[in-house]
């Protein structure tokens, strides 16, 4: 049973209706009058009713009574245990406490009927005396209350669900960093989680029902917010309005230095909800990237090249941008932050440039594609005249830093300095042709001359071996310098150079180092036309100079060279299969300096250059490039 029934010891008013209703024939049978009469109520009454003599035996029973049990009508004299052959033994007992005069009641007992259906009843029992006042059964009213039971099931266990929701609620609100809280519609507080206790100092206590006007201005007691305000209640009136009215988020300063950013909400039913994030750490770095920033345009302004530095989309982030226009010549817009680099390259592009890459390739190329690792570097000359240096150099995150540079000056004193060069190399080897020529035909001369006169003193000198042996000696002799003079001469200037071409010298000169050094030569030259004799000279001495280093330094068995000509350039390509070397070292005593920097300054004389490409153990390859478009030789 969910409830134990109660005894209740009749009143006055009880006593009195038993006393009417009491039964005037035999035990079983109610009598005549009151007991009539109050068979007859029981009969009629609208709920479930039922009389029964002290053998619980029917003696009346209402029309709900009937049809909860079943009954087509009242089964008078039969007992009301028969109807219910499992009846418990609990209700008995109540039954039995009733004949003897208690009251039982229970406001919710569950009941199984005939027919295996459970249900919760509430119930009364009550004796009913005869005319002398003794106890002569019991009148048992019910109430199906099953509804009833249910429905509070229901709203109890919705109320758990409730409970348990609002428990998980709170949790997840404490879990975030975030101070989060929610008012009413009178601006009462109906949530707050701890991390919003935390920011304004709130404590663990209860807070629900607290104004926000009243949480505001203990706040501003204790100096947590308003602190740095004049007239604190002109801060706080407009406090409230904010509250009342949100408008967007809104950058709070708290007394111990943090930041918090504050939003505030309306909710559908008029409520606000409002949100703080701690922005501490986000303010600290904007303050340390303003100072950097500041510092970085202090130092942009006080330099002497420009600088713009571009994003991964190619959209200008920052530079000293006016020194960066005045230096292209550019429209101010083109250099202003958020202006797109592919239009200063299509503004570069259309003006042209001097320089061994192109300004578009310069910024498309990845760093370290010129081979050395570092920044790219081109020329180019402005409207005005003026030749601007431009250095590109990749970022990690895909984005890119321009510095441009006046090398106007540097420019010429570079252009007079090659042409210089240029003119030293020319008198170089107009100096050795005049040596060569003269060894060839001033000293081969005389060293012919005595060679003839040792020819007519061995025919003289027939008869003296002696003398026949010295004279022999001295033709092997004369013929020894004769081929040194030959040697040094074609050293100087090839003969061949100047007579049958650059082809041909090459060959020349691969030969004579095959035969005295061992060194195997693989050649592939392919040149179909003369050219001027200051090219064909310069590519001649550094091949002369590369096969020097490589025999003096490299340790190689095969040295390779191509020889090739484009519309505007003739190229030549050295490799080896050496020791190799780092070319970050040619500068250092420790590497073949003196015949790389020879080189280098011979092609630069001419408008030409040199690429070398080496690693230790790998060999080395020289990439040497020089213009065609000089005067051809005669």
């Amino acid at each position: 049973m969910r409830n134990r029934p109660k005894s209740i010891r009749p009143s006055r008013r009880e006593s009195a209706i038993a006393s009417k209703a009491a039964c005037a024939g035999a035990p079983h049978r109610p009598a005549a009058g009151t007991t009539g009469g109050l068979a007859a109520f029981v009969a009629q009454a609208p709920n479930a009713m039922a009389m029964f003599d002290r053998d619980m035996r029917y003696v009346a029973a209402s029309p709900k009574w009937l049809a909860r049990h079943g009954l087509q009508a009242c089964p008078a004299g039969r007992s009301h245990y028969e109807d219910l052959p499992n009846f418990p033994e609990a209700w008995k007992a109540a039954h039995r406490r009733s004949l003897a005069g208690a009251i039982e009641a229970a406001e919710e007992q569950r009941l199984v009927d005939a027919d295996g259906r459970a249900c919760w009843v509430r119930w009364l029992t009550r004796p009913w005396r005869d005319g002398a006042g003794e106890i002569s059964g019991i009148v048992i009213a019910g109430e199906e209350v099953t509804d009833r039971v249910e429905a509070q099931k229901r709203a109890s266990d919705l109320a758990r669900r409730a409970q348990e929701a609002e428990r998980h609620l709170t949790e997840a609100l404490d879990a975030i960093p975030e101070g989060f809280a929610i008012y009413d519609a009178d601006d009462r507080l109906l949530v707050v989680n701890r991390a919003m206790r935390a920011m304004y100092g709130l404590g663990d206590g209860d807070l629900t029902g607290a104004r926000f006007e009243d949480l505001l201005r203990a706040a501003v007691a204790r100096g947590i917010v308003g602190h740095a305000v004049t007239d604190t209640e002109a801060w706080v009136r407009e406090r409230l309005e904010r509250h009342r009215k949100p408008c967007g988020a809104v950058e709070l300063r708290l007394l111990d230095g943090r930041w918090l950013l504050g939003e505030e909400r309306r909710t559908p039913d008029g409520g606000v909800v409002a949100i703080r994030t701690d922005i501490t750490e986000l303010k600290t770095r904007q303050g340390e990237l303003a100072q950097k920033n500041a510092l970085l345009e202090t130092t942009l302004l006080n330099i002497g090249e420009g600088i713009a530095v571009f994003d991964a989309n190619r959209k200008l982030l920052v530079g000293n941008n006016d020194l960066v226009a005045r230096l292209l010549d550019a429209p101010p817009e083109l250099v202003r932050p958020g202006a797109a680099l592919d239009d200063l390259v299509r503004l570069r592009a259309e003006r042209g440039g001097d320089g061994e890459i192109g300004f578009p390739s310069l910024v498309d190329a990845p760093a370290g594609a010129s081979g050395k690792g570092g920044p790219l570097t081109t020329r180019g000359r402005v409207p005005d005249g003026r030749t601007i240096e431009t250095r590109a150099n990749a970022m990690p995150d895909g984005g890119i830093v321009l510095v441009f540079r006046d090398v106007t000056d540097l420019a010429d004193r570079e252009a007079r300095l090659a042409e210089v060069q240029r003119e030293i190399v020319v008198r170089q080897e107009a100096e050795r042709q005049r040596i060569a020529r003269e060894l060839h035909d001033s000293l081969g001369q005389y060293l012919a001359a005595i060679t003839i006169r040792i020819g007519l003193l061995t025919r003289i000198a027939a008869d003296e071996p002696p003398l026949l042996s010295g004279l022999a000696d001295l033709k092997d002799l004369t013929a020894t310098v004769a081929a040194e003079v030959t040697r040094l001469a074609w050293e100087l200037r090839p003969i061949a150079l100047d007579d049958i071409g650059l082809e041909a010298a090459l060959r020349r000169l691969a030969d004579e180092w095959e035969r005295t050094s061992g060194l195997h030569f693989d050649l592939h030259l392919d040149l179909d036309r003369r050219l001027s004799n200051e090219v064909e000279t310069t590519l001649y001495r550094a091949l002369q100079e590369g096969i020097t280093n490589v025999v003096k330094h490299a340790g190689a068995r095969t040295v390779g060279v191509i020889l090739k000509a484009s519309a505007h350039d003739v190229f030549m390509v050295v490799e080896d299969d050496g020791i190799g070397f780092d070319p970050e070292r040619v500068g250092q005593a420790t590497a073949p300096r003196l015949g790389l920097l020879g080189i280098r300054e011979r092609l630069a004389a001419i408008g030409g250059s040199v690429e070398i490409e080496s690693r230790p153990g790998k060999g080395t390859t020289l990439i040497m490039r020089a213009p065609v478009d000089r005067p051809a030789a005669s």
